[in-house]
């Protein structure tokens, strides 16, 4: 799995121990309207990017659709987060290119099937590309009226690179302009300089190195 292999990434390159990664993680997660959390590692010719965010950053909403027009919203939104290279831009001399991504939210209704993960795609993380959406992942009692109120969504993506020693930043430019909800972005990074926490904004979007 992406976040196991972002953990993972992290224990290598700081020496943290995987609790403590994971406790991390949790800290992190903490839901705040106009801010995401990231985790983003990148080891050898891979980046593994993970993203948490309070769904109405990305949808105008936190409860499951309610009508055709919000289900319509939270389609485009994940439609449009299975495209990496209209949100996320890489070195271009790295020649990096998409290879799986996810998207999951207690938004997108229950009995959903997880289908697979794709290893094949050859395009360039910088054209559009469709992959897979898992849905249904964190499921909550009817009732809950005040997890529904906190409802994220969350997105991890798996790109490689051809020429890994040319990448020197990842800028996330587009899906600050495509989310304009989302104000701020909490990073978590293992790159390969070592780790390093930075929040980005959309006046300042890339992650350097």
């Amino acid at each position: 799995m992406i976040r196991e292999r972002i953990a993972l990434s992290c224990v290598l390159l700081a020496g943290f121990t995987v609790t403590l990664a994971n406790e991390d993680r949790h800290e992190h997660g903490a839901h705040e309207h106009g801010s995401g959390r990231m985790d983003v590692a990148v080891e050898k010719n891979t980046i593994d990017i993970d993203l948490d965010s309070p769904a109405v950053n990305f949808v105008g909403f936190e409860h499951e659709p309610g009508d055709a027009k919000e289900k319509a919203t939270l389609d485009k939104a994940v439609a449009d987060l299975k495209h990496v290279g209209a949100l996320i831009a890489f070195t271009p001399a790295a020649q990096c290119t998409q290879k799986r991504v996810r998207v999951t939210s207690s938004l997108l209704g229950e009995g959903e099937d997880a289908g697979h993960d794709d290893h094949d795609h050859e395009e360039h993380a910088d054209h559009h590309h469709d992959d897979e959406a898992v849905h249904g992942h964190d499921h909550h009692d009817e009732g809950d009226s005040d997890e529904h109120d906190h409802a994220d969504i969350n997105a991890t993506w798996e790109v490689t690179c051809a020429r890994p020693e040319n990448l020197r930043e990842i800028d996330f430019s587009g899906l600050f302009g495509r989310f304009a909800g989302t104000h701020s972005l909490r990073i978590q990074a293992a790159l390969p300089n070592g780790q390093t926490s930075t929040e980005l904004t959309p006046d300042s979007p890339r992650l350097k190195w």
